[in-house]
């Protein structure tokens, strides 16, 4: 009888140990689970958007080459093409020292144009333990003019400031904004200003598995002195 009795506690007792493992166990494991944060990646494809830069940077120790290449205008009748004619183009290097940081230098044929870029990623596009809703990278640029050869180092110079705000709101919809601030040391005549604040709307719908609609529009917001005003 005692052997009994002695079995029936025991069984009894595995039983209660079984229900707190079904019960309490998985919130063990999960409560130990490591908590991470879900990035967003490949918000734009490339570093660019058509003109405007994307918050996208070059992948550590990768050298990207870019031909950039404009036509002219599509009204520019048939005796020149609709455009193809005449062209500028612009070779560039990108290099990234990081996955969050890059620099380049390019040259552009407009005014035999020189310039040096830096970007660095500021914030990601995150889900999770970490809830960023848009990912945002600064850019910055210095170009410099050399055709005029009358010209100081100085007054060739002009540089340009961005902050590119993102969002992948979808697998096939980016927006972005780019406030801008360009500064130029020279400027043709008085009543045009060294300072000019803009703004670059760009976007991205992707329509199928190998084609995208891409946009960008730069809009000039306020000069300098308007904007102390």
């Amino acid at each position: 009888m005692k052997v009994f009795i002695q079995i029936s506690i025991a069984l009894l007792w595995l039983s209660s140990i079984a229900g707190w493992a079904q019960d309490d166990l998985p919130k063990m494991l999960e409560e130990n689970e490591p908590k991470t944060s879900n990035f967003t990646t490949a918000t734009f494809k490339g570093t660019r958007i058509i003109n405007g830069h994307s918050v996208e940077t070059v992948k550590k120790n990768h050298l990207d080459f870019i031909i950039h290449h404009r036509f002219d205008a599509l009204n520019s009748r048939a005796y020149n093409l609709y455009g193809l004619d005449y062209s500028t183009v612009r070779l560039g290097f990108e290099y990234g020292i990081t996955d969050q940081f890059m620099i380049g230098i390019g040259r552009s044929s407009v005014q035999k144009t020189y310039d040096f870029l830096a970007k660095a990623k500021l914030l990601r596009q995150s889900s999770g333990t970490r809830n960023v809703p848009v990912s945002a990278t600064a850019f910055v640029s210095a170009v410099i003019e050399t055709q005029d050869k009358t010209l100081g180092t100085q007054d060739q110079t002009s540089y340009c400031t961005q902050l590119l705000i993102a969002r992948k709101f979808s697998d096939k919809l980016s927006l972005q904004l780019n406030p801008t601030l360009l500064y130029r040391n020279r400027v043709a005549t008085a009543k045009q200003e060294r300072a000019l604040f803009a703004l670059g709307v760009g976007g991205r719908l992707k329509l199928n598995k190998r084609l995208s609609l891409n946009a960008y529009q730069g809009i000039l917001i306020k000069t300098w002195d308007e904007l102390r005003l």
